[in-house]
């Protein structure tokens, strides 16, 4: 039993709130024919309804006779007033999504860079390219190709998304998704 349903009144309570309402000392276990003796009746909860949490919500909206016996009915209503409001809102959201699949992209995208530098020692790419001016001939030749390989893996990078923009490629979910375009990062 999830909740109980007061005959009277055709109000739900969980146990403990019935237990208020009823105001006088109950059994401590709260068997149907208790219930039933007090004038309520057990009611079980059903799966939600499928609804879509962009613009819709679903409230408990009493209970109803089902399969013998009580089950809770759920309603499902609209976050807004209008379907323009919907509409807005479903655009918005799917916005949002893009912004952050393409954000979870970039970030894998940069730690790749990232460990390229890390085979050679550097924290990062961005420390790897600060050798560019070193006198160090090994360390100036790492950064010279870190740079290089940056600028083309970014540019590749940059392609994938104008074929996306353009709708001729569908929206990566993720950076495998993307990876047999990218360009291969070698130190030779």
């Amino acid at each position: 039993m999830n909740f109980i349903r007061d005959r009277r009144t055709e109000r739900l309570f969980d146990e403990a709130g019935y237990r208020v309402f009823i105001g006088t000392p109950l059994p401590a276990v709260l068997t149907p024919e208790v219930l039933n003796f007090n004038g309520a009746d057990p009611v079980v909860t059903v799966p939600l309804p499928e609804f879509n949490p962009i613009f819709q919500k679903v409230r408990q909206n009493g209970a109803e006779q089902a399969n013998g016996g009580w089950q809770v009915k759920w309603l499902v209503e609209s976050l807004f007033n209008t379907p323009l409001e919907e509409q807005q809102a479903v655009a918005k959201q799917e916005v949002e999504q893009k912004a952050h699949l393409r954000r979870n992209v970039s970030m894998t995208a940069r730690s790749v860079l990232d460990g390229f530098a890390r085979e050679r020692g550097y924290f990062d790419v961005v420390s790897a390219v600060s050798y560019l001016s070193s006198t160090n001939t090994q360390y100036k030749a790492e950064a010279e190709r870190v740079n290089l390989l940056r600028d083309q893996f970014w540019a590749k990078y940059n392609e994938v998304y104008a074929e996306v923009d353009a709708k001729t490629r569908a929206e990566p979910q993720n950076y495998s998704d993307i990876v047999g375009d990218m360009i291969i990062l070698t130190w030779e």
